[in-house]
C-alpha cells in the first residue's frame, strides 16, 4: 500500500513521509506504532500584514534591531545581491523537487538559497520577505536591519490545477510540509553556528 522510493526520514525528528494509497493509510492507521498522519499538503504564499502581525512597531520603540541574531527565511528563495540585502545571507540550502541549483532536491551550496526561477509566478516572495525582516539602505529599514539571515528556498513549480486552485491559474509555486520540515532540520542544524532568532 504505499511506495518505497517515496520514503522520506527526517534526520531530528521521528516523522517519515511516504506516498500511499488507501490501503496504506489504513494500514498506518491500524499500526500501534502511528501516532499520527497528517496530509503533506501544499502551502502557496502569503505576505499581507506582515509587519503589523508581529507588532514590528513595538520592537522597534523598545530598540531592539537584530544585532548579533541570524533570521531564518525558508520561503522561495532570497536575491542576496539585491541592494537592500547585501552582505545579509550568511547561509543557504534549497529543499524542492524541480528548483534547487545542479537538479537535486537538497543541497546547502553557495547559492543554493537564490530565488526559485520562476518570478513571473512568485519567486520574489522570499527577497519581498527578507527586506521586511533585515532588509536596510539609506531611507529605509526592515524590522531588524541588524539581522543576518539565512536563505532556505523550499518552493516548486506545479502545473497542477488541484495545487494551485482558485487563487491562480497553473502554472503556480507552492511548498509543502515535507520541504518546510527539511528546512526546520536545517535551521536546527546550524544551531550552533548561527544566534538564530
Amino acid at each position: 500500500g504505499y511506495d518505497p522510493v517515496s520514503i522520506v526520514k527526517f534526520k531530528y525528528i521521528p516523522y517519515i513521509a511516504v506516498t500511499v494509497n488507501s490501503t496504506g493509510v489504513s494500514s498506518l492507521r491500524a499500526s500501534s506504532d502511528v501516532l499520527d498522519i497528517e496530509e503533506n499538503a501544499k502551502l502557496q504564499i502569503s505576505l499581507a500584514e506582515s509587519t503589523r502581525f508581529i507588532e514590528a512597531y513595538r520592537a522597534s520603540a523598545k530598540g531592539f534591531n537584530g544585532k548579533d541574531q541570524t533570521i531564518a527565511i525558508i520561503d522561495t528563495g532570497v536575491d542576496k545581491s539585491h541592494s537592500f540585502l547585501t552582505g545579509k545571507v550568511v547561509d543557504e540550502a534549497c529543499y524542492s523537487a524541480n528548483a534547487c541549483p545542479g537538479g537535486g532536491s537538497a543541497t546547502t551550496a553557495v547559492d543554493s538559497g537564490l530565488p526559485c526561477p520562476w518570478i513571473d509566478v512568485g519567486c520574489y516572495h522570499g527577497t519581498h520577505v527578507a527586506g521586511i525582516v533585515a532588509g536596510r539602505d539609506n531611507t529605509r529599514s526592515g524590522v531588524a536591519p541588524e539581522a543576518n539571515l539565512i536563505s532556505i528556498q523550499v518552493f516548486e513549480l506545479s502545473h497542477s490545477e488541484r495545487i494551485c486552485g482558485i487563487r491562480c491559474n497553473p502554472p503556480c509555486i507552492s511548498t509543502s510540509f515535507v520541504n518546510v520540515i527539511r528546512g526546520l532540520e536545517r535551521v536546527f542544524e546550524l544551531r550552533d553556528k548561527y544566534n538564530i532568532a
